[in-house]
C-alpha cells in the first residue's frame, strides 16, 4: 500500500474564478476522495507587489507563510497551468523565481495543460517541465492537456467526459509516483 503523501495544488494564473480555479478545485476533490493530504494555493492570493517585494530581499512575510503552509509540506506539486501567449503565465515564473531553490528539491510535481486553443497548453507544460527540472524536480510523464476548455464547462463543473477521465488517470498517476 502507497503511503499518505502530502500534496500542494498551485494555479498557475494570478486569475481568480477562472477555468484554472474551477479545474484545480475538481482535482482536489478527487485527491481528498482518495484520501490524500492536500492545501491549495492560487497564486491570485499573492500580494500585488510581491514580486518587488520578495524577488531581491527574500521572502516577505506572506510569502513565508505560503512557504511554510503549502509549498515546505509538501511531498508532490499538482500545477493546474493555463496557457498564456503560448507559455504558462508570467506570474508563475515569477513566483517560482521569489522562492528558495530548496523547497523544490528532491519533490515530484504533476502538469495540468489547459488552453482556449487545440495545444492544451502542451509548450507551456514542456517549458514549465524544464524549469522543474533545474530545480531537481521529478516530473510526471503523464500531463493531460486539456483543449478548448470553455466547452468543458458548465459554469464551474467539469462536465466533459474526456477531461474528467484524463483527470482521474492522471490523480491515480500521481499518488502512484
Amino acid at each position: 500500500m502507497k503511503r499518505q503523501e502530502q500534496f500542494a495544488v498551485i494555479t498557475g494564473t494570478n486569475l481568480k474564478g477562472g477555468k484554472t480555479e474551477y479545474l484545480a478545485r475538481h482535482y482536489i476533490a478527487l485527491l481528498e476522495s482518495s484520501g490524500q493530504q492536500v492545501t491549495y494555493f492560487n497564486l491570485a492570493d499573492l500580494p500585488r507587489d510581491f514580486i518587488f517585494a520578495d524577488l531581491w530581499n527574500g521572502p516577505s512575510a506572506t510569502l513565508k507563510n505560503v512557504i511554510d503552509t503549502h509549498l515546505l509540506p509538501a511531498t508532490k506539486f499538482v500545477f493546474v497551468i493555463p496557457e498564456y501567449n503560448g507559455s504558462f503565465p508570467g506570474v508563475l515564473k515569477a513566483f517560482i523565481d521569489c522562492l528558495p531553490r530548496e523547497v523544490f528539491y528532491g519533490k515530484k510535481a504533476g502538469l495540468i495543460g489547459m488552453s482556449s486553443g487545440h495545444t492544451g497548453a502542451l509548450r507551456a507544460m514542456d517549458q514549465f517541465g524544464d524549469i522543474l527540472n533545474y530545480l531537481r524536480v521529478s516530473v510526471l510523464y503523464a500531463k493531460p492537456k486539456l483543449s478548448n476548455i470553455d466547452d468543458c464547462f458548465n459554469s464551474d463543473q467539469l462536465i466533459n467526459e474526456r477531461a474528467v477521465r484524463l483527470l482521474e488517470h492522471h490523480c491515480e498517476e500521481m499518488i502512484n509516483f
